[in-house]
């Protein structure tokens, strides 16, 4: 079973690698067609070469993030005493004008230093905050909190925000690739983001969950294990 999920995800990542050179060619042939024809072409013509750039622009999206899925955990060379502090400040200046046009309150309490991939737990933490700032009521400001507790065998983390929440239902499928919960009208993505945490969590030796509540806002946790992690295995 091990086997064929690793196969499968050596094949999700050569399909999707060699889909960007084909996909790279429809989109510059789109364009370079409103382009030079653009004063033969009317306003309906027009209005399929836009939905049709719009279709290929997310299928990009759509099969980087596929790749980010598949090579997560992978290149885990940079295994070191990590500041959780730094790794938000860093997260932080990554997202600044969105929070900034948004108003974003973040508050950290009592993160600590751990020994892991920076690049595993930064992408986690990008995700769920993100994810926290992205999934908002029109003209709420974003509140988010994060907070730490340490057990004997693993460090537990909780992303807690205000926002739009989740539905009972949907708690515990919420992490599987390729779920989205909205359409991309009202919130954009792929639904491969809580994917990544998960998959990433789980080969650091933890889990991730959430708790929720429709129109009050979402904790999502995840737990690190303690033991030193090589290439996504526990020593």
């Amino acid at each position: 079973m091990i086997l064929l999920a690793q196969e499968m995800e050596a094949f999700a990542y050569a399909a999707a690698h060699d889909l960007k050179e084909p996909l790279r060619m429809v989109k510059a042939y789109l364009n370079l067609l409103e382009i030079r024809y653009k004063l033969d072409l009317d306003e309906k013509a027009k209005q399929y070469i836009h939905f049709a750039v719009d279709g290929a622009e997310r299928m990009d999206t759509l099969i980087t993030d596929l790749l980010g899925y598949a090579k997560a955990g992978k290149e885990d060379n940079d295994i070191q005493e990590t500041d959780i502090n730094k790794v938000i400040e860093e997260i932080k200046e990554l997202y600044k004008l969105l929070i900034t046009e948004k108003g974003v309150v973040l508050t950290t309490t009592g993160l600590p230093t751990i020994t892991i991939s920076k690049t595993a737990i930064k992408q986690i933490f990008q995700n769920l905050i993100g994810n926290a700032i992205k999934y908002q009521p029109t003209g709420t400001k974003p509140l988010v909190n994060i907070t730490s507790k340490e057990t004997a065998t693993h460090w537990q983390f909780s992303v807690a925000d205000n926002g739009i929440g989740i539905p009972e239902k949907s708690l515990k499928t919420v992490f599987g690739i390729f779920k989205r919960l909205h359409s991309k009208e009202n919130y954009s993505g792929t639904g491969i983001g809580l994917a990544i945490c998960k998959k990433l969590a789980e080969q650091n030796g933890g889990e991730i969950w959430v708790e929720s509540e429709v129109g009050k806002g979402s904790v999502f946790s995840f737990t690190i294990s303690k033991q030193n992690i090589v290439n996504g295995l526990l020593n």
